[in-house]
């Protein structure tokens, strides 16, 4: 039996290249801010709303809006008494988001930032929540201020904001505690080890770092009295 010769085609070289993924971010920044699209956004309120409804967002969540643009989702967060960041890479658009916000009276937090490189830090915010509601004893209370309100004691009250802790500085929050040992022992089960300063009054005092690393004291008497 005869066969015909077989012939075979070269097979196609095929060369990938990885797009240029800043150059193609730099083009759409670009060309977000060339026209006024918040003004499209005002026409789809209805979308941000029924979304917040359907997440059942409510007063003291956090929300954090990712592209953000001119706010639709993050003005109806806000307006659910929740704590509110926006983040989107175009200027133009978070500019057009602040003065609506402004327009309102609403507080949020418009940031410029990369969804692939996200201008907040993970969980840190409410790794403090925790630490000090938990650890330290302070009752939370409901704001509308945007942040985390604590009360300690007969009513002094403290604010955790958003941002970077102060892992370098001294300046600290020092605060009198009934029981000193269960809260040492409720501070390292969070993972903050406390460490034992000198003496004052002849008493102990503790410092122990939050999880954002601002530095609190903690002690178990009262300073005394300053002379009459």
């Amino acid at each position: 039996m005869q066969t015909a010769p077989q012939h075979h085609a070269p097979a196609a070289s095929l060369a990938t290249t990885r797009p240029d993924l800043a150059a193609v971010k730099a083009r759409q920044r670009t060309m977000w801010g060339l026209g006024d699209y918040a003004v499209i956004g005002t026409t789809l309120p209805i979308v941000a709303e029924s979304l917040c409804e359907a997440a059942d967002v409510g007063a003291g969540d956090r929300v954090l809006d990712v592209a953000t643009g001119s706010g639709n989702t993050a003005l109806a967060a806000a307006r659910r008494f929740a704590e509110v960041t926006g983040v989107d890479y175009v200027p133009a658009l978070l500019e057009r988001g602040r003065e609506r916000a402004a327009a309102e009276r609403l507080r949020i937090d418009f940031r410029e930032g990369d969804a692939e490189a996200l201008p907040v830090p993970d969980a840190a915010f409410d790794a403090c929540c925790a630490f000090y509601e938990h650890a330290i004893g302070m009752q939370r209370i409901p704001n509308l201020a945007g942040r985390a309100w604590f009360r300690f004691g007969d009513g002094d009250h403290v604010h955790l904001l958003d941002g970077a802790g102060a892992p370098d500085s001294f300046g600290h929050l020092a605060l009198q505690v009934d029981d000193l040992a269960a809260t040492l022992d409720r501070c390292r089960q969070f993972g903050q080890e406390p460490l034992e300063a000198a003496r004052i009054w002849g008493e102990q005092r503790w410092f122990v770092r939050d999880p954002a690393g601002n530095l609190v004291e903690l002690f178990a008497v009262p300073p005394p009295d300053p002379p009459a």
